[in-house]
């Protein structure tokens, strides 16, 4: 008999908020039931500014995903991004109290338990610590040391912290709706999740996740994330240019840049388009080649941001490319101009993998809250793992989960 789950997602964005109500069974398929979506008020690039306006924009996208899935959302995941996002390298390790014993998982806790930041400061919270890589007695590249003999266990993991502030605001602007928390989700993994292939994740690829507020990018290799950076720069900078440059309202701005935009100037024949503009002038007439050319200037810009980080972080070979994702990775020429900057093949990725996804979310725009749903069935998955198949097979499944966190719930 076919067991099923229901679970709930929020991505709490700074263009807008996504609510995902969906079914999943034991045999990993999982279906959307609902839906519900809002402009975002109270958030700005990953940070709650006013608690009250952000609660009540939650509260419409799980009411409206709550009627459409005709069930009650008790809790949720809840994605979390924004500059105060810290990452940095942690190690930890383990010795068998036998000589020449096995490694099980208890010694993979403890070297987790070593490699655990205990020194944070109290502004400061774990939301994942990921192992990257495993070592035994000196040799290097074990996937899963489980079973295996050894007399010393180095364990190389990527802590991810944010700030106890901004990550207490954001799941009371939740919490506050009756609804609880049950994990944070840092966003540019759950993108990783919903539109990176296992093929892509193993062979080496860059992701970019170009959000309203922020670009996050994460380099995966050998099936796990090996480098994280949120940078302070998303499709809102894109639109404030064209607001700032051109003299006309931010909102007219935003639609100007999705009808008329694109990063390729040059393919862009002599057309004038009518904007909306301040003061008494009522309408304008602007040179789309110019219009686009701002928005090249941005994306290049930003695209040249990444590239700078990931090579000073050493990665300069990433055999399976670029992925593009996000609401700005839609603007026309984008794929083209991160083509020419990396010199690699480049894709705009769109959520996979789930069954009975609405139209509108089959785009990469709702890559995060499909991402963020899929981290919540995986965990639920392992889980359920653990309970039906006992010890033997717990041992594998909580390795199994650690290689996807360890979470620190945000104390409140």
């Amino acid at each position: 008999m076919v067991k099923e789950q229901f679970y709930a997602a929020t991505d709490p964005g700074t263009s807008k908020i996504v609510t995902v109500v969906a079914k999943g069974d034991d045999r990993g398929r999982i279906e959307v039931l609902g839906v519900g979506k809002a402009p975002s008020k109270g958030i700005d690039k990953g940070v709650v500014n006013n608690i009250q306006e952000a609660g009540e924009a939650v509260h419409h996208t799980i009411v409206e995903a709550s009627t459409a899935a005709g069930l009650p959302i008790p809790w949720v995941y809840l994605g979390i991004g924004g500059s105060h996002i810290q990452i940095s390298t942690r190690w930890g390790s383990a010795r068998p109290s036998q000589y020449g014993s096995t490694i099980s998982y208890e010694h993979i806790q403890q070297a987790a338990n070593w490699a655990y930041p205990a020194d944070l400061p109290p502004e400061r919270e774990v939301i994942h610590l990921l192992p990257k890589s495993y070592s035994l007695d000196g040799v290097a590249g074990i996937r899963n040391p489980l079973g295996m003999h050894a007399i010393r266990l180095d364990l190389e993991t990527l802590a991810i912290t944010g700030a106890t502030t901004p990550m207490q605001s954001l799941v009371r602007s939740v919490e506050r709706n009756g609804v609880r928390v049950r994990g944070l989700v840092l966003e540019t993994l759950a993108a990783g999740e919903a539109v990176l292939t296992k093929a892509e994740k193993e062979m080496g690829v860059l992701l970019v996740d170009i959000g309203g507020g922020t670009t996050g990018m994460a380099v995966y290799q050998k099936g796990v994330p090996a480098y994280v950076a949120i940078l302070p720069v998303g499709g809102n900078n894109f639109t404030n240019d064209l607001a700032y440059s051109l003299r006309i309202p931010f909102e007219d701005a935003e639609e100007a840049k999705i009808k008329y935009g694109s990063a390729l100037p040059d393919i862009i024949g002599l057309e004038d388009v009518e904007l909306p503009s301040f003061g008494d002038r009522g309408r304008k007439q602007v040179d789309r080649r110019e219009l686009c050319r701002l928005l090249r200037d941005r994306a290049d810009e930003l695209l040249r941001l990444v590239r700078y980080k990931a090579r000073q972080a050493g990665f300069t070979t990433l055999p399976a490319g670029v992925v593009l994702t996000g609401g700005a990775s839609s603007l026309h020429g984008m794929d083209t101009t991160a083509k020419v900057l990396f010199s690699t093949p480049v894709r705009v990725g769109a959520p996979l993998l789930v069954d009975s996804l609405p139209k509108e979310m089959a785009g990469p725009a709702y890559s995060t809250a499909v991402g963020i749903l899929l981290w919540a069935t995986m965990r639920a998955q392992e889980q359920q793992h653990r309970d039906l198949n006992g010890d033997r097979a717990a041992h594998k499944a909580k390795v199994a989960d650690w290689l996807r966190e360890k979470v620190r719930r945000v104390a409140l």
